[in-house]
């Protein structure tokens, strides 16, 4: 099976690199990016695309949905991280006014709790339980995953365990990553980012 996490696309904040917790924006559209983006689901075989249940995400799910001809649905538990109080910072922000969480968020990002948000470990456990359901419900066929950037990064971190240290650096990622599930080591492979633009 292979699994393909999708970012959620581009805001106005996402390009500024600000973090988008929950709060959502309109979707600016790309449609070169799109474009770009089925392609590589079509090779990859995508036969069906999940998504967090915000704008942002079901506007790049469709898109991408209608460009392949596969279905496609909302599933609650993949919903973005609540960033709380750091819902609109950027990262640079966050290290000079946390810099001790932004110290946790390098080394240990899961035991970091934005103020006012959700748990990192709370969120890894939920997303990892719905990527793990996903992964028994659709072993015949592969699946794409259109999601908020640091719910991405805590995907994979289910996929690939024994990375969380990277997980913040995963959250700004933007371009598609393809996982093959079956493989004992789930080998990921990504086309290296042109510009880090995404935040959570």
């Amino acid at each position: 099976m292979k699994l393909v996490l999708v970012p959620c696309g581009l805001s106005s904040w996402l390009e500024l690199g600000r973090l988008l917790g929950r709060l959502d924006l309109p979707a600016d559209p790309d449609a070169a990016r799109l474009a770009a983006w089925a392609s590589r689901l079509r090779s990859a075989g995508v036969a069906r695309i999940l998504h967090s249940p915000d704008g942002l995400a079901r506007g790049v799910s469709k898109a991408l949905a209608a460009a392949l001809g596969v279905p496609t649905r909302a599933v609650a538990a993949l919903a973005a991280v609540d960033m709380g109080l750091w819902t609109g910072l950027t990262a640079d922000q966050i290290r000079t006014r946390f810099a001790t969480a932004h110290r946790q968020l390098l080394e240990a990002p899961l035991s970091v709790t934005p103020p006012g948000g959700e748990a990192l470990s709370a969120a890894a456990e939920r997303i990892g339980a719905a990527v793990q359901r996903i992964v028994r419900r659709s072993s015949r066929e592969n699946v794409a995953l259109v999601l908020r950037p640091l719910a991405l990064a805590l995907a994979r971190c289910a996929l690939e365990p024994g990375n969380e240290a990277r997980i913040w650096e995963d959250a700004w990622l933007d371009q598609p990553l393809l996982i093959n599930v079956d493989t004992p080591s789930a080998m990921a492979t990504a086309a290296p980012p042109a510009e880090r633009r995404a935040g959570s």
